[in-house]
């Protein structure tokens, strides 16, 4: 808000960063065709569009406006690269065995989401 505003606000880019994936589907019981109108609108350019206007970063590479939207220095990767997300979930946040948990139990503080 503050930059749509003119202020100056200073940033750091990470030299890495994890491409957050969301996905989105349409369940075959979907009783709509509405339901998949709407998907095929959220993969359209107008769709991307929108969700770059609220800070995602478009699937499409040519809608990516760098200033918006600057590519880190050194990688952009995927959670694949560490095994995918039941693996990672697995691994830094499981309540019990995670290191995060691990972490947060060191510091005293709550592992409970």
């Amino acid at each position: 808000k503050a930059e749509r505003e003119g202020e100056e606000v200073e940033y750091v880019i990470p030299p890495y960063t994890l491409q957050i994936e969301t996905p989105i589907a349409v369940t075959k019981e979907a009783p709509e065709p509405a339901a998949e109108e709407f998907l095929k609108f959220l993969w359209s350019n107008e769709g991307q569009e929108l969700w770059a206007e609220n800070g995602y970063r478009p699937v499409n590479p040519k809608l990516v406006d760098a200033k918006q939207f600057p590519a880190p220095e050194k990688a952009l990767f995927k959670i694949a690269k560490f095994g995918g997300w039941s693996q990672v979930n697995k691994e830094f946040f499981d309540e019990e065995t995670g290191s995060v948990a691990k972490i947060e139990e060191e510091l005293g503080v709550s592992t409970s989401g």
